[in-house]
């Protein structure tokens, strides 16, 4: 799905409207309504108005846009790679962690 008709799904899926984004975004309302309906857009105001949607309205957009039209094996490669991505990000973590001494431990 094309990034302005997943845009325009999500504002509809989540009772979002152009005017509230265009406010909270400082872009102008014809801007917003421009994108939906098919227009391009500057980097720039694209990535405010995604900043200004709820986690949850982001979500849904970027599943849209990335997901939707995949085939099943694509869906498995790419969830395969994002576990990946967390277990080197939590082994990473967790030595971190292990390697950080506590203040109570060094005062004697």
């Amino acid at each position: 799905m094309n990034f302005s008709k997943a845009f325009d799904l999500t504002l509809k899926e989540f009772g979002l409207t152009g005017k509230s984004l265009a406010i909270s975004t400082g872009l102008r309302e014809a801007t917003v309504s421009n994108f939906r309906n098919g227009s391009d857009i500057r980097s720039d105001n694209l990535e405010k108005l995604i900043g200004a949607l709820p986690p949850e309205a982001k979500q849904f957009l970027f599943l849209k846009v990335f997901v939707d039209d995949l085939t099943p094996e694509a869906i498995a490669t790419m969830l395969g790679l994002l576990a990946s991505r967390l277990k080197e990000t939590q082994s990473s973590e967790d030595h971190m962690d292990s390697s950080v001494v506590s203040p109570s431990l060094t005062s004697a």
